[in-house]
This record gives structure tokens, sequence and C-alpha cells, in this order.
């Protein structure tokens, strides 16, 4: 069993693992911090000699490409993390760096979102094909603005939305949820021409538990993604092979050819 040196074992009659004894010093300051880590992260760490990464994605039941995109590193980098066993780890000093960046990311928020931090966003004019007036987007285009999205909102604008940029193509697998989102809310998946591939509905979470809510997959690997208020799509008459474009000059006309409509036309 690869647990840390510096805790020790106890078995009960059975010979299976019953306690984990760890140094007074440790004890007494995990008493003193303000996170907690929760005794299924601590089992797999300790009796499994799980990776505290590992331990916290098994723990909320994510996925290797899930925790990859909310943390915004690469699949193979993700990889890694699991392969790193617990034997040579400062078990309290990780525990400590891993509450909080695991909290952070594998809930779905960044480490400034996680502490509340403000998110702010840039807006434009999008548009959606067959609608004539464009809508006003919120961008989210970094993965601290991508993990905080629309949460905690309590209104969105008819005309309004958020558009998700990535920085390249997210398989197909990797979905969304409404981890702390208030408002019912349609979302489009696109690929890199801006088609839509799937249209997804998805209704807030009531769960405190993220591992306990809904993840909306598209089903097809996507680029981008627009999220706006439930049955919008289905009111325009908006459908999957529909285009997302960015506006010109306030126009969402488009030619037969798919080429935007600017004055110059």
């Amino acid at each position: 069993m690869n647990a840390p040196t510096n805790v020790q074992i106890i078995n009960n009659a059975e010979g299976e693992p019953a306690f984990a004894v760890i140094p007074y010093a440790d004890y007494v300051a995990s008493q003193s911090r303000d996170d907690s880590v929760p005794h299924e992260v601590a089992g797999y760490i300790l009796l499994e000699g799980m990776s505290p990464a590992a331990a916290w994605r098994r723990h909320l039941r994510l996925t290797q490409a899930e925790v990859a995109v909310r943390i915004g590193i690469s699949l193979i980098a993700a990889r890694i993390l699991w392969t790193v066993n617990a034997k040579g780890f400062d078990f309290m000093t990780t525990i400590k760096r891993m509450t909080r960046l695991a909290l952070a990311a594998l809930f779905g928020l960044s480490a400034p979102a996680f502490a509340g931090a403000p998110v702010t966003f840039d807006t434009k004019a999008f548009c959606v094909e067959g609608l004539q007036t464009p809508l006003k987007v919120e961008v989210a285009e970094t993965q601290t603005q991508r993990n905080r999205g629309l949460m905690q909102r309590e209104h969105l604008a008819e005309d309004a939305g958020m558009l998700f940029l990535f920085d390249g193509s997210m398989p197909k697998g990797v979905g969304f949820y409404m981890f702390r989102t208030l408002i019912p809310l349609d979302v489009a998946f696109a690929d890199d021409e801006g088609r839509i591939v799937a249209i997804r509905t998805m209704t807030p979470c009531p769960h405190n538990d993220p591992r306990r809510c809904k993840v909306y997959r598209p089903g097809d690997a996507f680029v981008s993604a627009l999220e706006v208020n439930a049955g919008f799509f289905e009111r325009h008459g908006v459908k999957k092979g529909d285009r997302l474009f960015d506006a010109m000059d306030d126009h969402c006309d488009l030619l037969p050819d798919d080429v935007p409509i600017s004055d110059s036309n």
C-alpha cells in the first residue's frame, strides 16, 4: 500500500484498515484551517494510495476529459495527475493545496470564482441564423469566465445570452451542467464553422453537491456554445445545422453563400 510515510494505518481484527493515525501537529493544523476534506477523498489517499488529484476526480465522479477542460489543461497532462501515487507526498500540505484547487477547478470553478471574486465579461452583438436582430451576448473566453458562466444570475434578458469560446475542439463527451445556476437555459453547441451540432434545454440543479447535477452533452465535438433563456431556440425556429456568427453593422442577414451582409454588399 502506497500510503504517506507519516500516516500509520491500524487494522481491525479481520486485518482490514480501520483507523488512520497522523502526527499530532498535523491534526492541530487540520482543525485550524478553513478547508475541509471529504472523508471519501482522505480514504482514497490514505488507504488506496491515490494521488490527491485522482482522489478528487473519483470523489466527484468526473471523467478525465471533464477535469482537463475545467482545469484548463490538456487531456495528456491531466492523465499524468492520475498516475502519480501518494507515496512521498507531504500529506497535510498536499491536502491543503488540493482542497482549494480541486474544489475550485473540479467543482467547475476557477480559484478566483471559488473565492467569490468578481468576474467581468466583454459584450458584443451576435447572430443566430433566422433572426434579423442580433443578440447582446457576454463573451466567456477565459477559463475563469467559462467557469463562472451564468451562475447566480436571477434574470437574463430575452435578447441576451452568453457565448462560450474554447481554445480548441472539445470532445463530444464534454458537456455543461447547471450547478449554482438559477434560471433554465437553452444551450446551442457549434462546430468550427459556427454550425449548430446540438441544442439542449437545461434546468437548474437543485443539489448542493455538483456530482448530482445532470451533465448536458452535445454528442459531437464543439468549439463554442451559446446559452440563452430556455425555450428561445424553439420559439424562433432555430435548429441543428443553423449558424451562429458575429453581427456586421448590427445586421444578421445571410447571403445564399452564408456570407454575412455588410454595407458593401
